[in-house]
């Protein structure tokens, strides 16, 4: 009477959708109490014929027993895909410019003048800057990646009307488009990823002017460019198998005082599984 309720619970099932199904060997009329590896599969499709099974531990020699398994997660850490993570920030920094000098040419009447500014004459030449930062990172070891970064960032200025023979400008804005090299290293910690990194690279800063001659007004640029080198920590959240968001802060050991402080979000080729890359 036991393997009668025992067949009809079977039955039921494995006639509900969406569950998970065992599959047995051996006859239960002839009383037998041979067993063998069970395969699980899963259905999610109403109609059963669509049903795909997939073994979940498979025999790795005449050894009865020796089994090979699925490790948790394989199914979604692919260790095929490159450990490739594109991001994406919004950052603010604190930038000094006093130190620069700006050159540029403006076009008057068909007429060129020659353009210079220095940070030192702006009204403020500590500015607070907003700006994006785009970066592809590949991991290379278990916890050392290497990455290329892009940047743009601005701020309004203001200053007092220099003149130049017949050219008065008048600075407006300043603009900062930065790029380079970032190398780092990523220390798991649960859902949490530790990440100290380097940034060397390089930016262009160009200064935006009213210029005039007589009745004639345009807007100019007069442009510099610096070196890099910014030390940067930032703490990384998986807030999905495939996202990360990250708060980081860096300085710019080239300027002293110039601090650089945003939140980063990054998608990862490579899902999270709390294992190292290999």
């Amino acid at each position: 009477m036991g393997k009668v309720w025992l067949a009809v619970l079977l039955a039921a099932l494995g006639l509900a959708p969406g569950r998970a199904l065992a599959q047995g060997c051996g006859d239960d009329d002839s009383g037998s109490s041979d067993s063998c590896p069970v395969a699980w599969s899963y259905d999610d499709d109403d109609d059963s014929s669509g049903s795909s099974e997939e073994e979940v531990c498979v025999e790795t020699s005449d050894v009865v027993g020796l089994q090979r398994c699925r490790r948790f997660g394989r199914g979604w850490d692919v260790t095929g895909v490159p450990a490739l993570r594109l991001s994406l920030a919004g950052n603010a920094r604190r930038a000094r410019v006093g130190h620069l000098s700006f050159r540029g040419q403006a076009e008057h009447h068909n007429e060129t003048h020659a353009l210079g500014d220095a940070g030192r004459d702006l009204h403020d030449a500590d500015l607070l800057t907003g700006g994006l930062t785009a970066r592809l990172d590949l991991t290379i070891f278990d916890y050392v990646s290497v990455g290329g970064e892009v940047s743009f960032a601005g701020a309004s200025v203001s200053g007092a009307p220099r003149t130049d023979g017949a050219l008065v400008h008048t600075p407006t804005s300043v603009s900062f488009l930065g790029g380079g090299l970032v190398l780092g290293a990523g220390i798991p910690v649960d859902v949490f990823t530790i990440r100290p990194e380097l940034f060397l690279g390089g930016r262009a800063v160009l200064l935006s002017s009213e210029t005039r001659v007589g009745d004639c007004v345009e807007s100019t640029l007069s442009d510099t460019a610096e070196w890099v080198v910014e030390p940067r920590i930032a703490v990384e959240w998986f807030v999905g198998p495939w996202t990360g968001l990250s708060v980081f802060v860096g300085t710019n050991v080239l300027v002293p005082g110039e601090v650089n402080a945003g939140v980063q979000l990054s998608l990862h080729a490579r899902s999270y599984d709390a294992a190292p890359s290999r």
